[in-house]
């Protein structure tokens, strides 16, 4: 019988395989591709992370530090204010009554 009469699957079978063999071969090389500009990208957007966060850590830190010496020089101020206040506070009330003799 002649290769023409054949049934399809027969006539390129082989040619069929070997050309589902390369193309599987290639999606695999195609995946792994993918796979490692993933894993890459993925390490780049950490590093970025770090030195984003780091980069705030370097800014916020100064300023903590200013915060915390800040609020340590106002403590005394505040308690001056605080006793001003109070002795405000006695004038008003002698003013709006004051002592009877």
């Amino acid at each position: 019988m002649d290769k023409v009469h054949e049934p399809p699957t027969k006539q390129g079978g082989t040619g069929v395989r070997t050309g589902v063999k390369q193309w599987k071969h290639e999606l695999e090389q195609i995946r792994l591709a993918i796979s490692l500009q993933h894993n890459d990208a993925i390490e780049r957007m950490r590093d970025t992370e770090t030195r984003l966060l780091q980069a705030f850590y370097s800014f916020a830190e100064p300023n903590q530090q200013r915060l915390a010496a800040t609020g340590c020089e106002t403590a005394p101020v505040k308690v001056r204010l605080s006793t001003l206040e109070d002795c405000i506070f006695e004038i008003e009330k002698r003013l709006d009554h004051p002592p009877t003799t």
